[in-house]
């Protein structure tokens, strides 16, 4: 198992989480914990359970790397969301 790991949320609440965590949580908890995160999860119908477990570990994994870094991957993810939801074209 990997390290337990403090994450900050909406209101700087703090939840402890561990990868392992978020890849056996169910749909509506991906949804729960990304929108903890700060993430909308606006028309969630249209996205995939993989999609969403994809974004919560990427944005797990995400802090322990550079904000840099962090702030490109999460970029490079809004803009895959955005071509999922508009059926491949690109939204701005």
């Amino acid at each position: 198992m990997s390290n337990p790991q403090w994450m900050n949320g909406l209101g700087d609440v703090y939840r402890l989480a561990q990868r392992e965590e978020l890849e056996a949580m169910a749909r509506d908890e991906l949804q729960e914990w990304l929108e903890f995160r700060g993430c909308e999860c606006t028309d969630i119908e249209a996205l995939t359970t993989s999609l969403l477990r994809a974004t919560a570990l990427e944005d797990f994994d995400g802090e322990q790397g550079p904000l840099v870094f962090r702030h490109l991957r999460y970029k490079k993810r809004i803009i895959e969301l955005n071509q999922h939801l508009s059926g491949g074209k690109l939204v701005p």
